[in-house]
């Protein structure tokens, strides 16, 4: 006879639930109708009242950890290192699911991406400047602002996508995993 895997409660056939795990090697799960319920009621409890705006003060805040990481494995390295950008994407969603208190769901996945999307953009910027600073820098030009007016920003990134398109694919990586990194779980139980 099998036993609930939560609380030990012999389980009679029928009264039982089998519950598949996120990750396909581990065992599943036995659960009681009681503690089944506990769990679903759970998971539901992730994606209800979410603090929206600590989700965006600590996603801008891993922005800015994120933008500085990138900048500095770029201007160190001289090369364009795409498992950076995947990275700021999974740091995004993560403190974006924190700072909703632990929250998760499709406002908060919403909110990753577009936090995310304004992470690359704006180090991809700030990359592009460094390099272009350097050149014109040895030709003489020291004048140069630090922010342009955000169209023509916009353009410097679109310049530099279009000359390593390669980019965008770590982009769309990146923008994924800030999309499913706070994700609503699923409970996913079967009657045994």
């Amino acid at each position: 006879m099998a036993t609930c895997s939560n609380c030990g409660t012999e389980l009679r056939p029928g009264q039982d639930f089998l519950v598949s795990p996120a990750d396909k090697k581990a065992p599943a799960v036995h659960l009681c109708a009681g503690c089944a319920e506990k769990a679903e009621a759970a998971f539901e409890e992730e994606s209800r009242a979410p603090r929206i705006p600590q989700a965006l003060l600590l996603g801008l805040l891993a922005t800015v950890v994120g933008c500085v990481l990138w900048y500095a494995v770029v201007v160190i390295t001289n090369f364009e290192v795409g498992i950076v950008a995947i990275a700021i994407g999974w740091l995004v969603g993560t403190a974006v699911m924190f700072g909703a208190g632990r929250k998760r769901g499709l406002i908060l996945q919403i909110v990753a991406v577009l936090i995310t999307l304004v992470a690359l953009l704006f180090s991809e910027y700030l990359i592009v400047r460094h390099f272009v600073v350097k050149n014109l820098a040895e030709e003489g030009y020291t004048r140069i602002p630090l922010f342009l007016p955000p169209l023509n920003m916009l353009r410097v990134v679109a310049l530099a996508i279009k000359a390593r398109p390669i980019s965008l694919l770590f982009w769309a990586i990146a923008l994924w995993q800030a999309f499913v990194t706070p994700t609503k779980r699923a409970f996913r139980k079967v009657p045994v």
